[in-house]
C-alpha cells in the first residue's frame, strides 16, 4: 500500500521519523502511495516531525496522501478523539507518473487541522489527475518552493478549512 506507512489505528503518537535516500520501486504494482500518513477519528494521538528528502518514485496513485479519517474495519468507539498532524516536511522528490492525484492532504476536522506541511524540489513528471485531491481540507501552513505537476508550477492554497 504505502512505501513508508505512518499511523492507522495508533492512539499514541509518532515523532522524528527521518526518510533519506530512498527509492521507491513499484515492480509488483500494489504501491498505492509513496508516503501515506493516517490516522483513524476514534484514537487521537499525534504525527510530528516527519522529514523525507531525496526520494526517486516510479508509478504510484499518489505521491503523498495524509488523511485523518482512516477507517479500517470496524469502527471502535463512538468517541471521537482526533490526531493531530504538524511539522511535515518533504525535500526533493522526483516522480516519475501518478494515476491519481499526486498530493492528498486532509486533517482531522477544522478543530483539529493539519499544520507545518512543507514540500520543497518536488517534481511529478507525469499526473492523470489535478495536482490536489478535490477532498483536500482541514489544514494550514502548506507551503510549497519549487513544485511542479505535469510541467506546471505547483501552487495549492496555504490553507483549507
Amino acid at each position: 500500500m504505502g512505501g513508508v506507512t505512518i499511523g492507522s489505528e495508533m492512539s499514541g503518537g509518532v515523532r522524528n521519523v527521518f526518510i533519506e535516500d530512498t527509492t521507491f520501486s513499484n515492480a509488483a504494482g500494489d504501491l498505492q502511495y509513496a508516503i501515506y500518513i493516517k490516522a483513524a477519528v476514534t484514537r487521537g494521538g499525534f504525527v510530528e516531525n516527519i522529514y523525507a528528502r531525496q526520494l526517486t518514485v516510479e508509478t504510484v496513485s499518489t505521491f503523498l496522501n495524509m488523511t485523518g479519517h482512516y477507517v479500517s474495519g470496524a469502527v471502535i468507539g463512538g468517541t471521537r478523539m482526533l490526531t493531530t498532524f504538524r511539522n511535515i516536511h518533504i525535500d526533493t522528490a522526483i516522480v516519475a507518473r501518478t494515476t491519481g492525484e499526486p498530493f492528498s492532504v486532509a486533517g482531522a476536522d477544522a478543530t483539529r487541522v493539519a499544520t507545518g506541511i512543507h514540500l520543497r524540489d518536488i517534481t511529478v513528471a507525469v499526473s492523470a489527475a489535478p495536482a490536489l485531491a478535490a477532498g483536500s481540507g482541514h489544514y494550514v501552513d502548506l507551503t510549497t518552493s519549487n513544485g511542479v505537476v505535469n510541467g506546471e508550477t505547483f501552487n495549492p492554497p496555504v490553507s483549507a478549512p
